[in-house]
C-alpha cells in the first residue's frame, strides 16, 4: 500500500498495521467520542422543545426553583422567625441530578439525561456558578440563623433583604447561563405566561 504525505511525498509498499499504532487508536477514539457527543446533543436538542429543557444548553431553569424557594423563605423570615427557623436551618441545595430525581417532574429523567450531554462549554461555567450560588445560599442560611439565635430580631429585616437580593442576582446569573445560548422551551414559555 502507498502512503501519500501532505507534502506530496509517498512511501511505497508500506505495510500498514493500525492494530498496534497508538496514535491511530487515540485519534479514532476521540473522533468517535466527538461524533457520539454531537449525536446525543442533537437528539436531546431535537426533543427538548416539548420539555422543561433548553434546546441549546440542554439545561433546565426549573432547577433554580429550590433557590427561589430559599429567597421567599428569607423574605418571610423576619415576620415569623420562630415558625420558620427550622425550615430555614434545614434548607440545603440539591445537585442538578438530585433535584430532578426528587422533584417529581414528568421531564425530570429527560433533564438528567440531557444534562449529561450538555456541552462542556456550557456545563463548566454552569457548575462553577451553581457552586458559588450554593456557597452563598448556605452562607445566607447560616448568617440569618445565627442572628435569630442571638435574639437580634431588629437585624433580621435588613439582613434577610440583603441576602435575598444577593441570591436573586446570583440566580439570575445562572438563569442566563441556562438560557443565553438557546430559546426557552414551549413548556417554559407556557409557565412564564401562566405566572403573569
Amino acid at each position: 500500500m502507498n502512503i501519500i504525505h501532505p507534502d506530496g511525498s509517498a512511501d511505497m509498499n508500506t505495510d500498514l498495521n493500525f492494530a498496534n499504532d497508538e496514535w491511530f487508536w487515540k485519534a479514532w477514539s476521540e473522533t468517535i467520542s466527538k461524533r457520539y457527543a454531537k449525536a446525543l446533543h442533537g437528539h436531546y436538542s431535537k426533543h427538548a422543545d416539548a420539555t422543561i429543557v433548553n434546546d441549546r444548553s440542554l439545561l433546565s431553569s426549573e432547577f433554580l426553583e429550590q433557590y427561589a424557594a430559599l429567597v421567599m423563605l428569607l423574605e418571610r423570615f423576619p415576620a415569623a422567625p420562630g415558625a420558620l427557623a427550622g425550615e430555614l436551618a434545614n434548607w440545603r441545595p440539591r445537585s442538578y441530578e438530585d433535584y430532578f430525581r426528587s422533584a417529581g417532574l414528568g421531564d425530570g429523567q429527560f433533564a438528567i439525561a440531557a444534562f449529561a450531554s450538555a456541552p462542556a462549554t456550557v456545563r463548566r461555567p454552569f457548575l462553577a456558578t451553581v457552586a458559588q450560588l450554593d456557597d452563598e445560599s448556605l452562607g445566607a442560611v447560616e448568617a440569618v440563623i445565627d442572628v435569630a439565635r442571638q435574639g437580634r430580631a431588629d437585624l433580621l429585616p435588613r439582613l434577610c433583604r440583603e441576602r435575598a437580593q444577593s441570591l436573586r442576582a446570583r440566580i439570575e446569573e445562572v438563569a442566563q447561563l441556562i438560557a443565553a445560548t438557546g430559546k426557552p422551551s414551549k413548556v417554559s414559555q407556557r409557565r412564564a405566561l401562566a405566572a403573569r
